[in-house]
């Protein structure tokens, strides 16, 4: 199996494209990725190099994209009445 070691200062760059689907954060904060198709094979290969149990194989969402959204948000009566008492204090000039 391929597995590809990349420094964390790597990563912060915007265009920064992940290297695999299955990678962990190592102790010295490097990103190793694990090449395969499955994330059972990651995760024991994960455990030969590092000990078993030591890392959790994490897996990148956003390489394979089905157009659906992940991330959903609700609102509520709490979230509703904060922002009516926000927009009646801007309307009275008072702000925060």
């Amino acid at each position: 199996m391929k597995i590809t070691v990349v420094p964390w200062e790597d990563t912060l760059d915007e265009f920064y494209k992940h290297k695999s689907n299955y990678f962990i954060i190592d102790a010295l904060n490097q990103f190793v990725y694990f090449h395969c198709a499955e994330r059972s094979n990651a995760q024991e290969e994960c455990d030969l190099q590092f000990g078993k149990g030591k890392y959790t194989i994490r897996t990148n969402k956003m390489s394979k994209s089905s157009g659906e959204i992940s991330c959903r948000g609700s609102m509520n009566s709490k979230s509703l009445s904060g922002s009516r008492l926000v927009s009646i204090r801007n309307s009275q000039g008072k702000g925060l």
